[in-house]
C-alpha cells in the first residue's frame, strides 16, 4: 500500500479458496503479521493473480474465475475498507483494456487516468500496454442531493424532485422522491446541463440549474436545497383595471384591520439602508391587476392584499437590480394579519463579503460551510439573471506578495469554478486574487498579529460589475 503497512500477495497455501488466494499482511511491531485471506468475495475456485494496489486503496488483481469476463485472464479491481482488509465490491475492467485473451499486471494511478497492463492479445506474445483515459471515469457524475426547510433547517422526506435535461439533442424529464433522511441519490450524465425543481406539499417549490461540464474529477458531488414555507395572505378592499397608487397606512394596529396587509421596508444589500424612490408594484395573479407604490426616505412600503389569490412583488430603481418575490394564497375566512417582508436591493459597484469564506492559509480547497455559503450566491445570481459579478479573493500579509497573489488568484477561481458547476454561465463571473493588498484591520508586513486577526483578511467579496 501507499503507505507501506499493508502487503498484498498470492499464495496457494493450505485451506484457501482453491488454486491460487490473494492475501494480505499488516506491518506491526517491527514484523509482518499473519496473513489474512481475502475472502471468498475476491477469490474463487480459480487462481487470482498479479495484486497492485493504487494511491487510493484499490487492489488490481487478474482472474479467470469470475463470471461476465471477457475470456482468460480479466482485469478487475476490489473496493476495499479503510483498513484495506475487507472487500466492499469487485468491478470488472472493460474492454478496451480486457480482451478475449490474458489481460494482467496492471499498474495505475487511484483515477485511472493512465497506466500499464500486460496482455497475449496480440498473436500470444505477452507485451506491455500504455492506456489513457479519454473520458470520465465514470458513465455518469454521482450527485447527492439533500432537501431540508429553510426555516428550521430539518431534513425533509418525500419530496419531489423533477429533473430536466437534453441528452442526445432530446429533452427528457424524470422524477424521484428524497428519502427519510432527506437524500436522494442520482447518476447525471456527464457533460450535460441539468434543472432541478423540488416540490413538497406546504412548500414553495424550488427550481436550480446544474452542470456536469468542466467537472475535472469523478468524485461526488454534494447540493442542498431548501424549500419555504409559503407567505400567507388574504384579503383586499377595493381593485381597479390599471396600475395605480394605493392609499396606505403605516399605523393601522392589528385589531383595527378589516383586511391583511403586506409591509416591509427597502434596504441596500450592502450596509442595510433604507432606499428612497423604489418603485414597488404588488400584482394579483388572479386577474392581473398591479398596484404601486414608491417608498419614502424610511424605504416603507405597504399594501392590502386580497385572500385566495397569489401575489408578486416587484422592486425596481435605476441602478439598482430589480428583485422579484412571490407570495402564495391562503385560504379565505383567516383572520386579517400584518406580513412584514423587508428586502435588499443590489446596485452597480456593490462590495458584499461572504459570510462563513475564510481559507486555511495557503489552502484554496472550498469548506462545507463555504460551499452553503456560495449556494446562497448562486441562488442570487439566478434571482437577477443580468446580475454579473467578479470574485475578489483576499490573502493575509504572511508570505511572499506574488505568491499571495497566485494564491488568491487561485482560489477566486476555484469558486468561479463552483458557480459554474452549479448552473451560473462562465461569462457572468470573473476570479481576481487581490492577493495582501487590501487589508480590512492593521495587519501588514511586519506587524505581529492574533491568527484571528489574519484571518478575518483572508476573505472572499464579490463585486457587482453588472446589474439593470
Amino acid at each position: 500500500s501507499k503507505d507501506g503497512n499493508l502487503l498484498y500477495f498470492v499464495s496457494d497455501m493450505p485451506k484457501g479458496m482453491g488454486g491460487k488466494d490473494i492475501y494480505v499482511s499488516r506491518w506491526e511491531n517491527e514484523q509482518w503479521s499473519k496473513p489474512i485471506n481475502m475472502g471468498k468475495e475476491l477469490n474463487t475456485r480459480q487462481d487470482e493473480v498479479f495484486p497492485f494496489v493504487d494511491e487510493v486503496g484499490n487492489l488490481y488483481f487478474s482472474t479467470s474465475g469470475r463470471k461476465g469476463g471477457l475470456g482468460g485472464l480479466d482485469l478487475y479491481y476490489a473496493v476495499l475498507s479503510k483498513d484495506g482488509t475487507k472487500v466492499i465490491e469487485v468491478i470488472h475492467l472493460d474492454a478496451p483494456i480486457n480482451s478475449k485473451a490474458d489481460d494482467f499486471g496492471i499498474v495505475t494511478d487511484g483515477a485511472r487516468t493512465t497506466g500499464y497492463f500486460s496482455s497475449n492479445r496480440r498473436e500470444g506474445d505477452d507485451d506491455i500496454y500504455r492506456f489513457t483515459r479519454e473520458s470520465s471515469l465514470y458513465e455518469c457524475r454521482e450527485l447527492l442531493l439533500r432537501v431540508f426547510d429553510a426555516e428550521t433547517m430539518q431534513r425533509l422526506d418525500s419530496a419531489t424532485i423533477a429533473i430536466r435535461s437534453k441528452i442526445g439533442g432530446e429533452s427528457t424529464e424524470k422524477t424521484l422522491q428524497t428519502d427519510a433522511d432527506g437524500w436522494a441519490h442520482l447518476c447525471l450524465a456527464s457533460d450535460n446541463d441539468f434543472i432541478f425543481t423540488v416540490s413538497k406539499e406546504g412548500f414553495i417549490d424550488n427550481t436550480v440549474g446544474f452542470s456536469t461540464h468542466h467537472l475535472t474529477d469523478d468524485k461526488p458531488t454534494r447540493l442542498e436545497l431548501s424549500l419555504a414555507h409559503p407567505v400567507v395572505l388574504q384579503t383586499m378592499v377595493s381593485q381597479n383595471e390599471d396600475p395605480q397608487k394605493k392609499k396606505t397606512s403605516l399605523t393601522d394596529s392589528l385589531q383595527h384591520l378589516k383586511h391583511s396587509r403586506v409591509r416591509g421596508i427597502v434596504r441596500t444589500e450592502t450596509d442595510r439602508q433604507p432606499i428612497e424612490g423604489v418603485l414597488v408594484r404588488l400584482r394579483n395573479e388572479c386577474d392581473k391587476k398591479i398596484y404601486e407604490t414608491i417608498t419614502g426616505p424610511d424605504g416603507k412600503y405597504d399594501f392590502e392584499i386580497l385572500e385566495g389569490c397569489d401575489y408578486t412583488l416587484i422592486y425596481s430603481k435605476d441602478t439598482y437590480g430589480t428583485n422579484t418575490l412571490k407570495i402564495a394564497r391562503v385560504p379565505k375566512k383567516t383572520a386579517p394579519k400584518v406580513l412584514s417582508n423587508d428586502v435588499g436591493l443590489l446596485k452597480k459597484g456593490d462590495i458584499v463579503q461572504l459570510d462563513n469564506i475564510y481559507h486555511d492559509q495557503g489552502k484554496r480547497t472550498i469548506s462545507p460551510d463555504a460551499a452553503r455559503e456560495l449556494d446562497k450566491l448562486v441562488a442570487t445570481m439566478k434571482r437577477y439573471p443580468s446580475l454579473q459579478a467578479e470574485i475578489l479573493s483576499h490573502t493575509d500579509s504572511r508570505g511572499e506578495a506574488n505568491r499571495n497573489k497566485t494564491v488568491s488568484q487561485n482560489r477566486a477561481q476555484e469558486i468561479v469554478n463552483y458557480m459554474v458547476a452549479k448552473g451560473v454561465a462562465r461569462k457572468r463571473l470573473k476570479a481576481t486574487g487581490m492577493g495582501e493588498s487590501m487589508p480590512v484591520n492593521g495587519c501588514v508586513d511586519g506587524v505581529i498579529c492574533t491568527e484571528a486577526e489574519y484571518r478575518r483578511n483572508r476573505r472572499t467579496e464579490f463585486k457587482v460589475v453588472e446589474i439593470r
